[in-house]
């Protein structure tokens, strides 16, 4: 909750400087806070199997709406392929 707040008052100023109206203001901050949630976020990322289609979220919905029960996340394992 701490990083979301911090990168929402560092968009907030970022954006402040460009001299647009608060209104255009919270738009601009609003679109790149669903940038931050789609980079940070694993529900929010696109799915894996599907690169064009929908973010993991709404995967498992429509999974769970295909086999006729709530599914939900109870862990992941990250993999990582390169030099980093």
């Amino acid at each position: 909750a701490d990083a979301v707040a911090a990168e929402r008052a560092l968009l907030l100023e970022q954006a402040s400087s460009s001299g647009k109206p608060p209104e255009i203001l919270e738009k601009m901050v609003d679109g790149r806070m669903k940038k931050f949630y789609a980079e940070n976020t694993l529900m929010h990322q696109t799915h894996l199997v599907e690169p064009d289609g929908p973010v993991v979220s709404k995967a498992l919905e429509e999974a769970g709406k295909r086999l006729g029960l709530p599914l939900s996340v109870e862990g992941f394992v990250l993999y990582q392929a390169g030099d980093e």
